[in-house]
């Protein structure tokens, strides 16, 4: 397989299958990537969107021809967010997309501009690795532990939707290329545990689940730290913005990863009207709405 053939995790069919079988997924060639197919609410007709939690365009993907696709396809309408380190240049995207503005402020370390420890930050990442054992593990052989602690996460923040996964997801990951995890124990039983996407130069820090004891050493400062210290086969690692769908830097979470990162990047979200008369039959007097896309939805 070139270089050129091969797709970004997040891009590939399988990690578009594991969602399971109420998401469909549609390869879009010129775009490198999958989207997944959603029946609109009282219609028969459907609309598209990226894999959580973003769409990694390759170099030179085809923008204008990936959305005819889609309309040959007979969705309504497209929306999806973009990996700011593998996205066209934002006035492409304005220029394609129907709708287009910022979504998420991404930390991203880069390792080519050196690590700055002098921080409060790092010394919470110090206390916390003398806590706790942290290495990278199987996430294969963890797999199972890791549903519990995700579990957990999700029962502690009430999370709902999009990001609260199924087991059968998890498990599907497994079969993944380029799924890494990092463990963090404590006399010996793990208590925290993160999974990061490993493609070319970048590392992306993808899902975390944690139990009492790991919030109460803070693991989430180790595990960020291990990671920026530890895969040093990587130039980047994306530690991604502030959870949820409000881009808040002054979330604590948001806070921390500016403060062990060196680099912000700016993803979008982008969404694209592809069958203009039913989406006008369908929004009716919100059609004009640009706060949020699809009106219909």
């Amino acid at each position: 397989m070139t270089a050129a053939e091969r797709r970004h995790p997040f891009a590939s069919l399988s990690y578009a299958r594991a969602f399971g079988p109420t998401s469909e997924p549609f390869d879009i060639a010129p775009w490198g990537a999958p989207v997944l197919a959603r029946t609109i609410p009282s219609s028969d007709r459907r609309d598209a969107l990226n894999c959580y939690p973003f769409l990694p365009f390759p170099q030179g993907a085809e923008l204008e021809d990936g959305l005819a696709c889609l309309h040959e396809q007979g969705f309504v309408s497209v929306v999806l967010v973009t990996d700011p380190l593998r996205q066209p240049a934002e006035d492409r995207l304005v220029a394609t997309f129907t709708s287009c503005r910022p979504f998420k402020t991404h930390y991203v370390f880069d390792r080519r501009l050196g690590i700055d420890k002098s921080g409060r930050r790092w010394r919470e990442v110090n206390a916390s690795r003398e806590a706790l054992d942290i290495r990278e593990i199987s996430y294969a052989s963890h797999v199972d532990a890791f549903i519990g602690l995700y579990g957990n996460l999700v029962d502690t923040h009430q999370i709902v939707g999009t990001t609260s996964f199924s087991p059968a997801f998890f498990r599907a990951l497994a079969g993944i290329e380029g799924f890494r995890a990092i463990g963090a124990f404590l006399e010996g039983q793990l208590v925290s545990m993160m999974l990061f996407v490993r493609f070319e130069d970048t590392a992306y820090a993808f899902l975390a689940g944690t139990s009492a004891e790991g919030r109460r050493h803070s693991a989430h400062y180790g595990l960020y730290g291990f990671a920026i210290e530890r895969f040093d086969d990587v130039r980047f690692v994306n530690l991604g913005g502030a959870p949820g769908l409000v881009d808040d830097p002054r979330h604590g979470i948001a806070h921390v990863k500016r403060k062990l990162t060196n680099v912000v990047m700016q993803s979008y979200l982008c969404g694209a009207i592809l069958d203009p008369v039913a989406y006008r039959s369908l929004a009716g007097d919100r059609a004009g709405c640009v706060d949020f896309f699809p009106a219909y939805r």
